[in-house]
């Protein structure tokens, strides 16, 4: 079975943990919203996780900036500038973590590509095959 969802959002990347005074450590506020956003899209769409083997392919797209000129706007596609791509399938695989699959360790295969558009968004497929 194939799964897919497309979240308009922002896309973002994990961000570091961070240490508090008293030694414990804690994921940044913001990452935890944003994983958060992801599970609740997935589980408004699909109820149950997977047990299978499955692999993820995600497709991000980032608004193009206003302040680029007209033709590097209808000629650049491809984003190459920050955030990292391994950043970004962090944390979609965390967000998706005992929501679209049972354990992170069932993903065999991830797949990412980011680019430019009219507007953010994160594309997330995932393809069950059997164990």
């Amino acid at each position: 079975m194939i799964y897919s969802l497309i979240v308009i959002t922002k896309p973002m990347t994990k961000q570091r943990p961070r240490f508090a005074r008293n030694g414990i450590v804690f994921t940044p506020k913001q990452t935890v919203d944003y994983e958060r956003l992801i599970a609740t899209k997935w589980k408004e769409k699909y109820k149950i996780p997977t047990e299978k083997a499955v692999e993820v392919d995600l497709y991000f797209t980032f608004e193009k900036p206003k302040s680029w000129t007209k033709k590097k706007r209808e000629n650049t596609i491809y984003h190459t500038v920050k955030p990292d791509i391994d950043n970004l399938q962090k944390a979609i695989l965390d967000g998706l973590n005992k929501v679209a699959f049972v354990d992170d360790k069932q993903v065999f295969s991830v797949s990412a590509k980011k680019y430019y558009a009219d507007y953010n968004s994160i594309r997330i497929t995932i393809t069950e095959h059997e164990t």
